[in-house]
């Protein structure tokens, strides 16, 4: 079971480096967000969250109210990144030398770099007001609740900045020609690398923190949720999917909403990861099979054919009754076509819906469009198997934590067997209507 930030403050006051870590975990994606809106450098951001939390380390019987830890962590970073401003602007206009000669970029990173300037210059043009609820909406995907406790606000204050925030965001990708899904996806990017804790706590207290396990093994639903939401932006799925780190605080377990899309339905962290990473390999080593029978066939230097089907759009509400009475009508194809694939897909709508209402306990105006793209794969006599699940480019509502949801719920999906070597290329619309 978690422990609350009171708990936590006080074994850091006893010398506690564990309870230290598990601090840092929850609130580091927080304290880099607001580190970025004023530097509007994620290194940089990076940097002075760490020195605000090693501050945290060394003065935390200063703390008057302890279940407000994460927003005296905001105040240290934001205070550290306005003074490292003003030293900047003053080092420009004296002009002095930068400190150190910028380092090489690979050209593999140079886009994730061109992005978070994007991220950074788009920011710099709004309101200052809105910009830090925004970036934790984005970069975090914090409830207003949350996010009201962070930055010690009322939700109703949160509620409009947000609003406005997105107002005002959209005008100024579109400017830009930009998406707001771009904007999503390398907003998530600028979280703390996969070693901060890590460093962190090092830094702090002389001691090395047990290495928490990875990220994809402890919340495998999000990992899978972050590639994939990343994948359809055509961008950095390599910064985000390797720059998450393990959270205290990012299971379905938790108190938090906005991390925890099964949060109504699933069971604890632990088991609801197990599944996903049991379901990911059965579909991996069903996968490998087909690939490996295809290679043992005759004539098997021959593509597999490749369908695609598009599927006529769907209202999708979280409060809707499942409609059996169209399934009974026209019972599930033992084929994979059409009619087979159509019944795979509806039998997981119980749980598209709970990620929807999820999404809406998180925002209650979250409308919009999902269009689930799949690519599945399958061979004679044996029943097929997801080979690639995304959010295809139609879906319009930006929301992390609910693709993430969508997404684990697509490797539940159990196809019928095919006739033939295929490839199928799916996309299957929901209109979102709370």
């Amino acid at each position: 079971m978690d422990l609350d930030d009171a708990t936590l403050l006080a074994r850091v006051g006893a010398g506690d480096a564990s309870a230290f870590a598990a601090v840092v975990r929850r609130h580091q994606r927080a304290v880099v967000a607001v580190g970025f809106c004023v530097t509007g450098s994620r290194a940089l951001a990076e940097e002075l969250a760490q020195e605000a939390f090693v501050k945290a380390w060394r003065h935390s019987h200063e703390v008057r109210e302890p279940d407000k830890l994460g927003a005296w962590l905001c105040g240290i970073v934001r205070a550290l990144a306005r003074d490292a401003t003003r030293l900047e602007a003053r080092r420009r206009a004296l002009g002095l030398p930068d400190p150190l000669p910028p380092p090489a970029t690979p050209r593999d990173d140079l886009d994730a770099r061109q992005r978070e300037a994007e991220v950074a210059e788009v920011l710099a043009e709004l309101p200052e007001s809105v910009r830090e609820p925004l970036l934790l909406h984005y970069l975090d995907g914090r409830s207003l609740a949350q996010i009201a406790r962070t930055l010690e606000l009322s939700i109703d204050a949160v509620k409009q900045r947000v609003s406005r925030g997105r107002r005002a965001l959209r005008d100024g990708l579109a400017r830009r020609h930009l998406s707001e899904r771009r904007f999503a996806t390398t907003a998530l990017a600028l979280a703390p690398s996969v070693d901060f804790t890590r460093r962190v706590v090092t830094t702090a207290t002389g001691q090395t923190p047990p290495a928490p396990e990875s990220f994809m093994h402890a919340h495998a639903w999000k990992f899978l949720g972050l590639t994939a939401a990343i994948a359809t932006s055509g961008g950095i799925a390599l910064a985000v999917t390797t720059t998450r780190s393990d959270d205290a605080t990012a299971g379905p377990s938790t108190a938090s909403p906005a991390s925890a899309p099964h949060s109504t339905a699933a069971p604890s962290t632990t088991a609801a990861s197990a599944a996903a990473i049991a379901r990911r390999r059965f579909a991996a080593d069903r996968l490998a099979a087909i690939r490996a029978a295809r290679a043992l066939a005759p004539g098997s230097g021959v593509a597999p054919d490749t369908m695609t089907y598009d599927f006529a759009g769907k209202r999708l509400q979280a409060s809707a009754e499942a409609t059996t009475a169209s399934a009974s009508a026209s019972p599930p194809s033992p084929q994979l076509d059409k009619a087979g694939l159509r019944a795979a897909i509806t039998a997981i709508e119980p749980q598209l819906r709970a990620c929807y209402g999820a999404a809406l306990a998180r925002d209650p105006a979250a409308a919009g469009t999902l269009e689930l793209a799949l690519v599945i794969e399958g061979t004679a006599g044996e029943p097929a198997v997801l080979a690639d699940a995304t959010i295809g480019e139609l879906t319009t509502l930006v929301d992390p934590a609910f693709g993430a949801c969508v997404l684990d719920a697509a490797f539940e999906l159990e196809f019928p067997v095919a006739g033939r070597d295929v490839t199928l290329h799916v996309r299957y619309p929901y209109e979102l209507v709370p």
